[in-house]
């Protein structure tokens, strides 16, 4: 739909640029008549670009539930961070998807681990605007929020054998509309929302359920629920 839009307005524009005026409607000599024409099609391709930008509202879940965002693993630091490469490869990522959504894509994700001391790692997680899934917190026009973020995972070695996952969503954002316009017409509108804790506890599930440790079920807010507005920024 936006290269139809794109399309159709600078189609209309070419036709204006290029009709012929009677001379004796519009008596001004050929390089006027020209100049002006070139100019109503500049501003009505302005205009309709302009009318195909969408700007939906942000919604949210009138009951949110709070998940955890920290866990403690029965590992030493280096343990568990070696153990982690494996989980979050990408062939075990694509045989086994982190639930951040009940959708049945949650996509990817590349990790770049980070030895910051002998008992602190680092995991960043960093696909904003190539990995997506569909919120099970927000909604934009009546649909799942089509959501991206980044993340990351801090490994603090609290004992012998326990270590302290922390998981903070260091940029959450969805898509509630296009812009005009981008050097190939119209772009998605990202805009920024507040962290949910289901993306959060999803990546510590993710991880008990790799290592054989059971955890509780991520608890999500359901879609049937009445949604509350939200809107702008968070």
């Amino acid at each position: 739909m936006i290269r139809i839009c794109t399309f159709d307005c600078l189609s209309i524009a070419k036709s204006i640029a290029l009709k012929k005026l009677d001379a004796r409607a519009l008596p001004l000599n050929v390089v006027n008549k020209e100049i002006l024409l070139k100019y109503i099609s500049f501003i009505f391709v302005i205009l309709c670009l302009a009318a195909c930008t969408s700007n939906y509202t942000i919604r949210s879940q009138s009951s949110p539930v709070k998940n955890q965002t920290e866990f403690v693993f029965p590992y030493s630091a280096e343990d568990l961070a070696e153990k982690l490469a494996h989980i979050f490869s990408i062939s075990n990522q694509i045989e086994n998807q982190i639930p951040l959504s009940r959708s049945p894509r949650s996509g990817v994700f590349t990790a770049k681990a980070i030895k910051l001391d002998t008992k602190t790692y680092q995991f960043d997680f960093d696909n904003t605007g190539v990995n997506f899934w569909r919120s099970d917190f927000y909604s934009v026009n009546g649909e799942n929020a089509k959501t991206t973020g980044e993340f990351k995972l801090v490994l603090e070695q609290i004992g012998e054998q326990s270590t302290k996952v922390k998981v903070i969503a260091t940029l959450l954002q969805v898509i509630n509309g296009v812009e005009c316009c981008g050097p190939h017409g119209r772009y998605a509108r990202y805009t920024n929302v507040a962290p949910t804790t289901i993306e959060e506890y999803a990546f510590l599930y993710f991880i008990g359920e790799q290592l054989g440790i059971q955890m509780t079920p991520v608890k999500r807010i359901s879609n049937t629920n009445k949604p509350s507005k939200k809107s702008g920024d968070f």
